[in-house]
């Protein structure tokens, strides 16, 4: 084994906790930028602490300040870069519940500890295979997001541009106070700290999303388990003992349904947000793709009355030529349109009460 493949094997080793099987990583991911507190008293946990409320601060400037005085540019940043925005969000929620969230990850690390000291076969094949299936979704997800990072922070300076008329135009990522210039070297020390800001806002990202996930896969796989605790319910020699497994079986699976509307009730309000924030993300570029049919419009500007005959023939051909109007579609059939969605709507519930009724 190379001393490179060896140096990555030993690092994903230390991210790994015997204590946290399911989530080690994203704890210690969670961890290093303060939203996952071990120890809340110690002075790096309270850096870390203070650092959450600055970056919060330098985000919640950027709202403010496009909410007294609109500046289109600004909002077009905070519609450009809605992740990181939606990482402020997360982060907050995040924070308001961290005992219901500490109080869930407990659930799943007592119940995965005490499955493994079991040493039953067939449960630790189950255990395992579902982490090793969270292990690579998760570091997929960080590699992508790290390489992802780079061209989102590098951005701005390649389209830094000065105007024919001397102007110079300095572009950032987000529009938060500063108290520096918008030149250089004041538009660098922004840019400075908008990047370590961002970098930290994008571990609240990255860190919340893989939990998610890997605590759905958690689920997934528990659920596979409690499957096999089913089947292994009757013991023939001993009807007490069948008895007890049954209540066992039960009593594990009433925990497991609890402590997953626990988990639903922490990231609904988060993915209502998503839901709103896709919706009007993607409705603003329908729209403004639906206004492909007033280009045509723009040659009733021109000026057309004082050209000639064979001119005035091809601005209306022109004219003609642009009014095609452009669409998105579902698939090869579906247009994206209201009247679609209400379709759609309508199909559902028909085939939902079908099924309903043969029931």
């Amino acid at each position: 084994m190379s001393d490179k493949a060896w140096s990555l094997q030993h690092f994903l080793k230390f991210l790994e906790n015997p204590s946290y099987p399911s989530v080690g990583p994203h704890l210690k991911l969670l961890g290093l930028v303060g939203l996952w507190r071990s120890d809340p008293t110690a002075s790096v946990s309270r850096f870390k602490q203070f650092l959450f409320y600055f970056t919060i601060t330098f985000f919640f400037s950027q709202y403010i300040k496009c909410l007294i005085k609109f500046n289109a540019e600004s909002l077009k940043l905070i519609l450009q870069y809605a992740p990181f925005h939606m990482g402020i969000v997360k982060s907050c929620f995040f924070q308001k519940n961290f005992s219901r969230w500490q109080n869930l990850i407990d659930y799943m690390s007592l119940i995965e500890r005490s499955q493994l000291k079991k040493e039953d076969k067939n449960q630790s094949d189950m255990i395992e295979s579902y982490i090793k299936r969270n292990r690579r979704i998760s570091y997929f997800f960080w590699a992508l997001a790290f390489f992802s990072n780079f061209s989102i922070f590098t951005e701005p300076y390649q389209k830094n541009q000065i105007n024919m008329n001397g102007t110079s135009v300095y572009l950032y990522i987000f529009d938060g106070y500063t108290p520096f210039r918008k030149e250089p070297p004041g538009y660098y020390m922004s840019m400075l700290i908008q990047t370590v800001l961002g970098h930290v806002v994008s571990a609240y990202v990255v860190g919340w999303d893989t939990l998610v996930v890997s605590i759905m896969i958690f689920f997934a796989g528990q659920l596979k388990i409690s499957r096999l605790h089913c089947s292994q319910t009757i013991d023939a020699s001993s009807p007490e003992k069948s008895h007890e497994n049954i209540a066992n079986c039960h009593r594990f699976h009433v925990n497991l349904i609890k402590h997953q509307k626990l988990f639903n009730s922490l990231i609904s309000p988060v993915m209502f947000i998503y839901l709103i924030n896709i919706s009007v993300n993607l409705g603003v570029c329908i729209f403004e793709i639906v206004e492909s049919t007033l280009t045509s419009y723009g040659t009733f500007k021109s000026d057309w009355p004082s050209s000639s005959k064979k001119l005035r023939q091809e601005i209306a051909l022109l004219g003609l030529t642009t009014t095609k109007r452009l669409v998105f579609k579902a698939g090869p059939f579906n247009e994206m349109s209201l009247p679609t969605f209400i379709a759609i709507l309508r199909a559902s519930y028909s085939f939902y009460t079908l099924l309903h009724n043969k029931n």
